[in-house]
């Protein structure tokens, strides 16, 4: 029978006093200490997402504390952050370390291959609700990041005994706190990362992180070394006779930066040379996108290479994730002006 409003409010007042009267150190020992289900403690607490945060770190600091051996098997009909409403009829017993992967790793250096390897150590891997809906925006676009996210999503689909999706809590402040949330309670869980603070934060919280660092996609003297074997037409640049021109440097939802020669160039009108870099980042609905691309020759199709691209769906990382300091400080600016 489902609980009325008043009486999950009255339950959140029992698990609260148990969990500071009682010797409870994991969400099953609260659900038996209240008589209630493991989906009935959480549907309580998460009616109160902050008071639950400190619940889940008091239990966290107690299982550290008590000195026991944490069983780290997860049964997903035991650890999911499920609604009462929601009735999940699969389980899946998972022995070993399970990997919980966060979409920031799309785009690392040779990523499918190093899954495609892990997969054959029969590693489990867990996409996490957040993840997939990430995952599913970013394959619909055409770079190396969407390339991964068709890759992984393709994988998990292919691999259900490897890969298994996971209903979490989704009412923190950002989509990174919700995954950290989860591997919190989570102590077999390891985190997959390319978030600098998404991995420093989950360290914070005790939990154990692999952060994966973006490789730069050029030589440490500045000169092209692009994967991207195909041309591509810089849009924001115009041919008048022999010139390769850009004037709108600024416009309602987008920003141009050009670097020739170490000078920076961001109005006016400018007359681009071959090797010029341009850094541009736009505004969409839901999210903000950054690309770096050279000027490999002056012709109005086909005149540049795209160097780096990523997609940005929240910016509470500040865009630590980039790889380049002068990537950094443009988008910043960038967001102070035309911030979601």
């Amino acid at each position: 029978m489902k609980r009325t409003p008043r009486q999950i409010e009255k339950d959140f007042l029992r698990i609260r006093k148990v969990v500071e009267s009682m010797d409870v150190i994991s969400i099953n020992d609260i659900a038996k200490a209240t008589n209630l289900s493991m989906s009935e403690v959480y549907t309580s607490l998460s009616r109160h997402p902050r008071i639950k945060e400190k619940i889940m770190l008091q239990l966290l600091e107690k299982r550290k504390n008590s000195g026991e051996q944490i069983n780290t098997d997860i049964k997903y009909s035991e650890s999911f952050d499920k609604p009462e409403s929601l009735q999940i009829s699969e389980t899946a017993n998972i022995d070993d370390e399970v990997f919980v992967i966060d979409a920031s790793i799309t785009g690392i250096e040779n990523l499918c291959d190093t899954l495609s390897e892990i997969v054959k150590t029969n590693t489990k891997f867990i996409l996490t609700s957040i993840t997939i809906k990430e995952l599913d925006k970013m394959q619909k676009f055409k770079d190396l990041q969407a390339d991964d996210a068709r890759h992984i999503l393709a994988m998990a689909a292919e691999n259900p005994e490897s890969f298994y999706s996971v209903l979490i809590d989704e009412t923190f402040e950002t989509p990174d706190d919700c995954i950290i949330h989860y591997c919190a309670t989570n102590p077999g869980a390891t985190l997959l990362t390319s978030d600098k603070s998404m991995a420093l934060k989950a360290r914070m919280y005790g939990v154990k992180t692999h952060y994966f660092k973006q490789h730069q996609r050029y030589s440490d003297n500045s000169q092209q070394s692009c994967s991207h074997d195909k041309a591509m037409t810089l849009f924001a640049a115009r041919k008048e006779g022999d010139k390769l021109l850009i004037s709108d440097f600024t416009t309602a939802n987008s920003s141009i930066l050009v670097i020739s020669q170490g000078i920076e160039y961001t109005k006016g009108e400018y007359e681009l040379k071959i090797g010029d870099e341009i850094y541009i980042a736009n505004k969409k609905t839901d999210y903000m996108t950054f690309a770096h691309y050279q000027i490999t020759t002056l012709s109005a199709k086909n005149n540049c290479s795209l160097i780096y691209s990523k997609r940005f769906y929240n910016v509470s990382d500040n865009f630590s994730s980039l790889p380049k300091a002068g990537y950094k400080s443009f988008m910043r600016d960038f967001n102070r002006r035309y911030a979601l």
